[in-house]
């Protein structure tokens, strides 16, 4: 029997097509879940048992009641949407700890996330709140960003971690309520919120985190119901950034006061420019740059008498430093002082409630440090434009025993040249004294000196030997 056979192009491309797409791995699935039970997801990879979960899927979960899900394997979920205004809850299924990856996420309502559940990725908090609850979690690394009244709580330090990062704004918050965090950036815009303690707890809460940035928001600690609790807030960063938004230092009244203390750490520089409101516990720059670019300030402290200690870092801006109490502001052996900011001219602006109270530099002058005095000089035309100039409005400048020309760091300027610099200038009587007062800056012989009155200190920049015979024979 003799058989035919017929070439035929379009069934082999269709029988290959099939044969090709059947080989692709399965696009992955939205799961939605509306049950008010609880759901079980172990590691046959199964949701009550009728839904097979592949890592990658995504999961929507609009329960109309409370639930709560308890897994027992380490498969991703991405993108993690959360809707309803009732709670849900994530535990891990005994005591080993196990990964959920919430990246491309957003969660719009209350999720509690129990001991043992290490939320990792990118996700959006919105309208509702993830409750971080229990320890025993590896450290969150990822980006969330919290906004349209959307807030992320933290309950334990073993909870957060360095490689995190948090974009808050828009009546978002950002909350470390207990103990002692150490947390990544901090990016904290108009409408955002960065908190520390529990409501009507006198609890310590305090936070290090690696940068602050940010074009608004506010930065406070939360009244207690008992007594004042301190609130402490570390910068240590290598990076330059700028906050532009606001410090509540305390919060309440009476005996229900909140106070919230800065600490400046790390070679990089810190700009800021919004409001810093009645910080009431000793600012410490401890490393890099600390620019105060702000024109509302006040600083004091209720434990000693030093409201700004200046110790290993620099302090500096082209704001007002406003200090109540009678205190003081202090360098250090190791301090450093700027006149604005440095590489351009400008002035800061001390301003003191007594004037007994001191810009006390008497300890870095006792000291084997250089260089430690920063100023820019350009031309003598306007102090604090064209050349860097420390104005103390009201209170007194203390420069201790035997300043020196070598403590300071003198930067020529385009215009800088002969004249008498006022570079403090002061309302009160100098405390101290010079030690060697003379020095060269490019081809000038320059001296320090006070001004008549003792009241300014001056760099006085010597015409050079060529300009001296020139004015000779005019």
């Amino acid at each position: 029997m003799k058989t035919s056979f017929e070439f035929n192009p379009y069934r082999v491309l269709a029988t290959a097509a099939a044969t090709f797409l059947l080989a692709l791995p399965a696009p992955a699935a939205v799961l939605t879940y509306s049950t008010n039970a609880t759901m079980s997801w172990f590691d046959t990879g199964v949701w009550d048992g009728n839904q097979t979960w592949t890592s990658g899927d995504s999961a929507q979960f609009t329960s109309t009641a409370a639930f709560s899900i308890t897994y027992g394997n380490t498969t991703d979920v991405a993108g993690l949407s959360k809707a309803g205004a009732t709670a849900l809850t994530i535990a891990a299924d005994g005591t080993t700890q196990r990964a959920m990856d919430f990246s491309g996420g957003t969660i719009s309502g209350s999720v509690n996330i129990n001991n043992y559940v290490n939320i990792q990725g990118n996700f959006t908090q919105t309208t509702g709140r993830l409750n971080h609850e229990g320890s025993n979690k590896t450290a969150y690394s990822g980006t969330s960003t919290i906004n349209s009244g959307g807030s992320i709580w933290y309950n334990s330090p073993a909870q957060l971690g360095t490689a995190s990062h948090f974009v808050v704004g828009n009546t978002g918050e950002l909350r470390f309520r207990n103990g002692a965090f150490n947390s990544g950036s901090v990016t904290l815009n108009s409408g955002g919120k960065l908190v520390f303690g529990r409501d009507g707890n006198n609890v310590a809460a305090s936070a290090t985190i690696t940068s602050l940035s940010g074009d608004g928001g506010v930065v406070e600690g939360v009244a207690t119901s008992t007594i004042p609790t301190t609130r402490t807030l570390t910068i240590n960063q290598t990076t330059n950034t700028t906050f532009a938004g606001t410090f509540n230092g305390t919060a309440g009244s009476g005996l229900t006061l909140s106070q919230l203390q800065l600490r400046k750490d790390g070679a990089g520089d810190l700009t800021l420019t919004g409001a810093i409101n009645n910080i009431t516990k000793e600012t410490s720059v401890l490393g890099g740059r600390l620019y105060i670019n702000s024109s509302t300030t006040n600083f004091s402290s209720t434990d000693g008498s030093t409201a700004i200690n200046v110790n290993g870092g620099t302090l500096g801006g082209n704001g007002t430093i406003s200090v109540n109490g009678g205190d003081n502001v202090v360098l250090s052996a190791t301090g450093r002082l700027a006149a604005g900011i440095e590489g351009a001219a400008g002035r800061t602006t001390y301003a003191f409630d007594s004037s007994s109270a001191l810009l006390d530099l008497s300890l870095a002058t006792a000291s084997s440090n250089t260089e430690w005095l920063k100023f820019d000089l350009g031309g003598l035309t306007t102090p604090g434009t064209t050349y860097d100039q420390i104005l103390i409005n009201s209170g007194t400048l203390d420069i201790g025993t035997g300043l020196n020309f070598d403590d300071f760091d003198f930067a020529a300027l385009s215009g800088f040249g002969p004249g008498v610099y006022v570079i403090f200038d002061t309302p009160e009587t100098i405390n101290g004294s010079f030690g060697t007062a003379t020095g060269t800056i490019g081809a000038y012989s320059v001296e320090l000196k006070f001004s008549d009155s003792n009241t300014n200190l001056v760099l006085d920049v010597i015409p050079e030997p060529r300009t001296w015979g020139l004015l000779a024979i005019g």
